[in-house]
């Protein structure tokens, strides 16, 4: 019977049946008794239809993604002198997300004097779609020398390691 009740609650959800109080309190109650089967679907319908209500409950749409990088960018700069970075240090959000192309886009990148630079981003493209980590290098003066790999977030270890062999080339001495 409670699995009857779950499934015609997450179809009401997904079909946007619910308005942007209903969908509160309802998160409301489930987390009072501690039901988590739905919650999910009902913090994604929020993100879709109501993002301002659902960043005030639940916080900004990229703080775990921005969390994440904040991390990997303390662990680098303790280990590296990053202070010839030409780029701003720390956790930024990508042009694409300012822009609305992508659900999230934000990333870490170094770029030194001499033009040669490495980035690791995290980016969505929708509510709905997986978050991805997207490693690459470049030198700014030539278009062909630039390379970018796209890790999935389960592979997020790879993709930081990647991006660490990618920073240790850009960086002075190297």
């Amino acid at each position: 019977m409670r699995q009857e009740i779950e499934a015609e609650l997450l179809e009401s959800i997904h079909s946007g049946k619910f308005s942007e109080r209903e969908l509160i309190n309802l998160y409301n109650n489930l987390s009072a008794r501690g039901s988590s089967a739905v919650m999910p679907a009902i913090k994604t319908r929020m993100r879709i239809d109501f993002p301002r209500a659902a960043t005030r409950m639940f916080g900004a749409k990229d703080k775990e993604a921005s969390a994440l990088l904040e991390e990997v960018f303390q662990e680098l700069s303790a280990l590296h002198d990053l202070t010839g970075n030409r780029l701003k240090n720390g956790v930024r959000a990508g042009s694409k997300m300012v822009s609305r192309k992508k659900y999230i886009d934000v990333f870490i990148a170094y770029k030194n004097s001499a033009g040669v630079g490495a980035y690791l981003g995290l980016a969505q493209d929708s509510v709905e779609s997986e978050l991805i980590a997207v490693v690459g290098s470049y030198k700014a003066a030539d278009a062909n020398c630039q390379d970018e790999r796209i890790f999935a977030l389960h592979d997020i270890a790879q993709a930081i390691d990647s991006y660490k062999a990618q920073l240790a080339a850009a960086l002075p001495g190297a």
